[in-house]
């Protein structure tokens, strides 16, 4: 297990290095993840891990079916190649296939099925949606321009066209959450609505739930962003390892939301005060530090810190910074 948690730590570094930090996208780290629960020989995809740990409540089945509903209706526009098709069925399909879906008005065809998808999510996890895509439809923005917003269980994406007709804007929703009612509420006392689910994978012994913030949730970011990604390995109902990777510009100030994250995490460890806030400096003035190694000693945990300036693919002005925090003895 040290192994698979070693590898999971160096990967999930490497993946700080690409422009979108989208593990998702990453070969080799799908294959590696495998090994927390399956030896490779036995050929069985990382998807059947992550089912283990993740499922559709209730009221997301509903969303779901009351998409899948529409299928009747645009029968006649819209075929299973359509990007934002309708054809959700979640009874018949791998709850994988409802970690990560998009719906966007990219074909002008289709713009009443786009409002009513709209309307569906409005009414059900994302309360103000149908406002804000109305109001984003012809904002003025500069060609490069991308706007994103957290709107319940959404993240809404908005950016030019670059050829009339409005706005382009993507929906992106993640209608899975974590099975385990323990994990599932720690997550929430840590996260608490403010970052995104995109991992819940069970092995053997550990428990692997990573969130992202929403730079990080998609396929795109604004260059001057920052973007958080966290790695939790839990055993049973224990905290073990925290893995934290952050990609920003140099002296960069992190979001409100991003200190309160950090603030929830390090309250759910066994920390000593003086301790929680030495911890809470160090992250706060991650981007106004030299760029070194540092490694810290707490009486449960050691924390270690590494600075990378600049990336293989951006332009050298961005620092990753992978920040760890682990118990003793996890090994």
């Amino acid at each position: 297990m040290r192994k698979v948690i070693f590898i999971l730590g160096a990967l999930l570094i490497l993946t700080g290095c690409s422009s979108t930090m989208n593990i998702e996208e990453q070969t080799v780290l799908v294959e590696e993840l495998g090994y927390i629960k399956y030896n490779k020989k036995n050929e069985i995809h990382l998807e059947y891990a992550l089912e283990d740990q993740m499922y559709i409540n209730d009221d997301m089945k509903k969303v779901i079916m009351d998409i899948s509903s529409l299928k009747e209706k645009y029968k006649d526009g819209i075929d299973e190649r359509n990007s934002i098709s309708p054809y959700l069925e979640v009874y018949k399909t791998s709850v994988s296939k409802f970690k990560n879906v998009v719906f966007n008005n990219n074909d002008k065809l289709l713009d009443e099925y786009f409002a009513d998808i709209v309307e569906i999510l409005d009414k059900s996890i994302a309360e103000g949606l149908k406002d804000y895509v109305s109001d984003m439809k012809y904002k003025k923005l500069q060609p490069d321009e991308i706007i994103s917003e957290k709107i319940g269980r959404t993240l809404v994406y908005t950016e030019n066209r670059s050829r009339g007709a409005g706005n382009s804007i993507a929906i992106k929703v993640n209608f899975l959450d974590i099975k385990n009612d323990y994990h599932r509420e720690l997550c929430n006392e840590i996260f608490h609505d403010k970052y995104f689910l995109d991992n819940a994978i069970m092995g053997e012994e550990f428990s692997l739930i990573e969130f992202v913030d929403s730079e990080g949730y998609y396929h795109y970011s604004q260059p001057d962003s920052t973007r958080t990604r966290y790695s939790m390995f839990l055993k049973d109902k224990e905290m073990e390892k925290i893995n934290i990777l952050i990609r920003g510009e140099r002296e960069a100030d992190l979001e409100s939301d991003d200190i309160y994250v950090f603030t929830n995490l390090i309250n759910t460890l066994e920390l000593r005060e003086d301790e929680k806030e030495l911890l809470l400096n160090e992250y706060k003035n991650i981007f106004n530090k030299k760029l070194n190694k540092k490694k810290i000693t707490l009486d449960n945990y050691k924390v270690f810190i590494n600075f990378t300036k600049g990336n293989l693919y951006g332009e050298g002005s961005e620092n990753l910074i992978y920040f760890s925090i682990e118990k003793y003895n996890l090994y």
